[in-house]
């Protein structure tokens, strides 16, 4: 299902793509503020857990992917399944272009640096998922961001577990920015903010990227795919 809802009081717009089941236990969406909203010249939403927000930007323009990567308890066919959609979705993007792919991927990377894919700046030990995302990067020739900027650990953890709670600390890295190497350089910092008022046990995850927008004339093109 893929949706738009435009907010007037908050001079923003919801990209969404999910379900039609009414439950909302899945989907993805990306909030874009009026001002950049010119600028959006195609919305793919995919499946409940991959849509595509196109920018018409400069020098290049920019495709926005956000993701929901299968959890823990799910098998490792259903996360194979996930990348094959990933890559489906990706296969024809200009080359030219930035890539960023954001959010959950679930996935420990963990503090070993991997050369041209992860810094020395993550946190924990990488899981076999971790490796699958590592895999994933050198295929396509991403950077994980927010492991290569050395912060407070505090700054680097994402989501909290249930136990944080009952006295244990458990606090992982699972959400990552991407983006393409030729372009590490547009990405001048990326960080979390454990304190913002959101009802998550995930932390808000920003990467602050130089580009600048150009307005689009012709009409938004809108697809979706019915993919489940």
């Amino acid at each position: 299902m893929a949706r738009v809802w435009r907010f007037s009081e908050e001079k923003t717009a919801l990209y969404y793509s999910g379900t039609e089941t009414g439950q909302h236990r899945n989907g993805v969406g990306i909030i874009v503020r009026r001002e950049m909203q010119q600028s959006v010249i195609n919305f793919i939403s995919y499946n409940d857990k991959i849509m595509l927000l196109q920018i018409k930007a400069h020098p290049v323009n920019v495709d926005l992917l956000q993701i929901y990567a299968p959890t823990s308890d799910h098998s490792d066919e259903e996360v194979e399944d996930f990348y094959a959609d990933l890559e489906n979705l990706t296969r024809n993007l200009k080359k030219h272009e930035i890539d960023i792919v954001m959010d959950d991927f679930n996935a420990k990377v963990g503090k070993r640096s991997v050369p041209g894919v992860a810094g020395d700046f993550g946190l924990g030990q990488r899981k076999e998922r971790g490796d699958r995302l590592i895999e994933y990067c050198q295929e396509h020739d991403l950077i994980i961001t927010n492991t290569i900027f050395k912060l407070h650990p505090r700054r680097l953890y994402t989501w909290t577990a249930p136990g944080d709670r009952e006295g244990q600390v458990i606090r992982n890295q699972l959400d990552y920015i991407l983006t393409n190497r030729r372009f590490r350089n547009a990405t001048y910092g990326v960080k979390t903010y454990p304190s913002a008022d959101a009802a998550t046990d995930h932390n808000i995850l920003i990467a602050n990227v130089k580009i600048k927008l150009r307005s689009q004339k012709k009409t938004i093109q809108t697809t979706n795919t019915g993919r489940s």
